[in-house]
This record gives C-alpha cells, structure tokens and sequence, in this order.
C-alpha cells in the first residue's frame, strides 16, 4: 500500500474515533423505575378477611386488581362484589387506608401512591359468598 494511501486511512481511522469520544454535554438519564408484580392467592369463607403484606423499596403507584373470584368446590368462576383494600400492616391484620367494592376485573381497582415501607392487600367477603371461594389479587408496586 503506498504511503499516501496508509495515511490517509489512518487518518480516517483517528477522525472516527475522535467522533465517538465527543466531548458533547448530554443531560443524565434518569434510571427506569422498576415495578414488581406480586399475586396474592387463597380461600376465603363467608364473613371473612385476608391479608397479604408486601414491601416497598422506592416510592411510586401501587395498584391491587381483584383479579378472580371462583367457588372453591366446583371452580365456578364467580362475579361477586369483595371489599379489596389497600393499608398498612397492624398486629396480625391490616388497617386498610384505601377500600373498595368491587368484581373482579382486569385493571387496577385501587392506585395509590407510596413510599419506602411495608404495605398490605385486605380482601374482605362483605355477605355475598355462599360458601368457600378462592381469589387471586395481583399486587404492582414499586
């Protein structure tokens, strides 16, 4: 390869490099918040309540969805009203700030905004279930 040639693609070589190390101020990122997804599942008799506590690491929405209610012997898929509860953990229950009546559904019956800590979801039967039912809460939060 002739000398000039050799220079010239070095030199091309050096001026690409240069252009990927710019010394152009670009504003900073800021990082993705990231969301966990919890489900929490179980049976319930008529009359009572359950609880799930979850924890928050940064602050942000959460939302709970009454994702499913079935009968718990046949697995007959049910629409009855729940009370679906957003709180905080007290004793061995927990005190729900946020409540709602609703059917389950497949987008957020509750969101709340919440910082670092620990949080719960209350489902609570409010007279509708005949006998056992099973449900599921999908729980999104920071």
């Amino acid at each position: 390869m002739p000398r000039a040639s050799r220079v010239v693609l070095v030199l091309g070589v050096a001026l690409v490099a240069l252009a990927g190390c710019s010394d152009d101020s670009t504003t900073p990122t800021t990082p993705t918040n990231f969301t966990t997804t919890e489900v929490y599942a179980g049976t319930l008799n008529r009359g009572e309540s359950g609880f799930y506590s979850f924890n928050v690491t940064n602050g942000g929405t959460a939302a709970l969805t009454l994702a499913s209610v079935s009968n718990a012997a046949t697995g007959r898929v049910l629409d009855t009203s729940m009370e679906l509860g957003l709180g905080i953990p007290a004793g061995e229950g927990c005190n729900a700030t946020t409540t709602v009546t609703v059917s389950p559904g497949l987008s957020a019956q509750i969101s709340s905004t919440v910082s670092t800590g620990t949080y719960c979801a209350r489902i609570a039967d409010i007279g509708n279930l005949g006998s056992a039912a099973t449900f599921a809460v999908r729980i999104v939060h920071p």
